[in-house]
């Protein structure tokens, strides 16, 4: 679970003074990473403030499913990260095998995020049939949702927002790291 912070600056960021020799390109991707990971910072502060008083809500039932609704936000963040990564990786060759050894995750984000917004002009899109969300003490929210594609192809999507926050939050260290390098 990432921390809880109360303050933007305590909030994860790759140091752009610590990367030295890299072209103006990557320096504008980092801070596009930085900035897009602030976002997903912030709603999961605002995530576990509601989660957390959901004890004295009245309404317990709308708040969940807003939850719910809400949680779904995090993977187009997540999808903004992992087209940025990749960007990364066409760069620096430590970045490729570091998203190379995590592609199998940022395809499955990239999945969810096509899933949830429905782009139905296009050939390949999903058609949803139905969703179930659960509370789960490791991941707090759990959701599945059952497609179809254009083939007649079911699938099912498990969403693990806060599971999935925490492995792009490893995957974006490790790039600080190598880039810092």
């Amino acid at each position: 679970m990432l921390p809880i912070n109360h303050s933007a600056k305590g909030f994860y960021r790759i140091n752009i003074q610590a990367l030295k020799g890299l072209d103006k390109e990557t320096v504008d991707i980092v801070k596009h990473i930085n900035s897009t990971w602030s976002d997903i910072e912030y709603l999961h502060f605002l995530f576990h403030k509601i989660f957390g008083s959901l004890s004295d809500d009245r309404e317990i039932g709308h708040t969940f499913s807003a939850l719910v609704v809400y949680s779904e936000t995090f993977y187009i963040h997540l999808s903004i990260l992992s087209k940025l990564l990749e960007q990364l990786s066409k760069k620096n060759t430590s970045v490729k095998k570091l998203y190379s050894g995590n592609k199998h995750i940022l395809k499955r984000i990239d999945e969810i995020r096509n899933t949830i917004i429905v782009h139905s002009e296009k050939p390949n899109f999903k058609r949803v049939h139905g969703s179930i969300s659960t509370t789960d003490p490791e991941h707090l929210i759990e959701h599945r949702i059952a497609t179809t594609d254009h083939k007649g192809k079911t699938k099912n999507f498990i969403l693990k927002p806060l599971r999935d926050v925490n492995l792009l939050h490893k995957i974006v260290q490790n790039v600080g790291s190598i880039l810092a390098r």
